[in-house]
């Protein structure tokens, strides 16, 4: 029996590219994140108006600003101590909306299109713990890979003092700084593939027991994981770093101007969310297929082991006299 129809690589990537555009999900992180924005972003607003709403070049200084201006602004940014507060704040509440926003990711999958603002709001809530523990859970991981990778660049930089050659010197601290990459990637995408299994295998409630599950998964079928985390984040970040790029040739200097910047910031953040939500589709499409696929092995066993039951217990005709 078949049961890897359904499936393909290229398949997989493409539904998750266009599955990704889940309006609902996207409008909760942009309301979440801009809420986020704003209490970092009114302090600095506060300081840059009291310092330059009544110079001389204010209306230049609207367009753009030189090293001089830049220079002075950064030292009254320095000294308001609201603007560190308001950072720290927006900061703390990040990482406590965090986990909301990726079970509010998981509901999204999970419901489909067809689910409702709030019924995805108050699944994301009831994965709120779950996602904190695994947030929690994957600072392990992800520490070992960065003291790698740290631990790495620290040999090769020990290296470069003793190399008579510069060329060689460079040569060892970028195979280094690959490899504390590749590190970090291997050891994200595990976490991002548990975050997908949770999405459509909701088997358990142990982020521990998930996670080794996924990584029995990882082992499993590393290419498929692999080759859709790296292909989604490329696209993904493409799309971002393009929409960033047009919110750079926006300058906000009139009513419709500030209107297409705001617009433009939002999209670069719609985008940012587009990204990671088509990474947990196309990683959840590689969780089904595997499950579908050990399960056709179960029931193929299975019936193998009845046929061959059979043939035991059938009757032996009795030889002619």
């Amino acid at each position: 029996m078949n049961t890897t129809r359904n499936y393909g690589f290229w398949r997989a990537l493409g539904g998750s590219l266009v599955g990704a555009l889940h309006w609902r999900v996207l409008l909760l992180w942009l309301v979440a994140l801009g809420l986020i924005a704003l209490v970092a972003a009114f302090p600095v607003w506060r300081a840059l108006d009291g310092a330059l709403s009544n110079t001389v070049g204010a209306a230049a200084y609207a367009q753009a600003l030189d090293a001089f201006a830049l220079v002075d602004l950064s030292r009254v940014l320095g000294k308001d101590a609201s603007v560190g507060f308001g950072v720290v704040v927006s900061g703390v509440l990040s990482v406590l909306l965090m986990p909301w926003l990726t079970g509010v990711m998981l509901a999204g999958i999970r419901l489909g299109k067809a689910g409702r603002l709030a019924t995805i709001a108050g699944e994301g809530m009831r994965e709120y713990g779950r996602q904190l523990r695994l947030m929690i859970w994957s600072l392990l991981p992800l520490g070992i890979a960065l003291g790698l990778g740290a631990w790495w660049m620290n040999i090769a930089s020990s290296h470069a003092d003793e190399a008579i050659l510069a060329s060689v010197a460079e040569r060892g601290q970028r195979w280094a700084l690959i490899a504390a990459v590749l590190v970090f990637v291997l050891a994200h995408a595990g976490i991002e593939l548990t975050r997908a299994r949770i999405a459509v295998r909701d088997d358990t409630r142990s982020v521990i027991r998930a996670w080794w599950r996924s990584l029995m998964l990882y082992l499993r079928r590393p290419f498929a994981v692999l080759g859709l985390y790296l292909l989604t984040c490329v696209i993904g970040f493409a799309v971002v770093l393009g929409l960033a790029w047009l919110r750079t040739r926006v300058a906000g200097v009139n009513g419709v101007g500030l209107l297409l910047a705001v617009l433009g910031a939002q999209a670069v953040v719609a985008a940012m969310a587009w990204t990671r939500l088509a990474r947990l589709r196309a990683l959840a499409a590689v969780v089904l297929d595997d499950a579908q696929r050990r399960a056709a092995v179960v029931v193929e066993t299975t019936v193998v082991a009845v046929e061959e039951v059979r043939v035991v217990e059938a009757p032996v005709a009795a030889p002619v006299a």
